[in-house]
């Protein structure tokens, strides 16, 4: 989705119920953001203590969008759990 925003938009500014969720540029926000698809409870549990900036769980599945930096050990990790 990003790659259709990015020809039109230089900054993303997220605003959820009046508060303040994210303030990025593109740029930024390719490199720090990553979207994570599991079950509920594996997917709340790797998330507990990351900025998550969306999740919604449906009947099979859950997917979350977290914004902040991991490092290459962190990302292998989600990959294999």
């Amino acid at each position: 989705m990003l790659s259709e925003l990015e020809d039109i938009l230089s900054d993303i500014l997220l605003i959820d119920d009046g508060r303040l969720i994210l303030y990025s540029n593109i740029d930024e926000l390719r490199q720090s953001a990553y979207r994570l698809e599991g079950g509920k409870n594996r997917l709340e549990a790797f998330c507990g203590n990351k900025k998550m900036i969306y999740i919604k769980h449906g009947d099979m599945n859950s997917i979350a969008v977290i914004h902040e930096p991991f490092d290459d050990s962190t990302v292998a990790k989600t990959k294999r759990d």
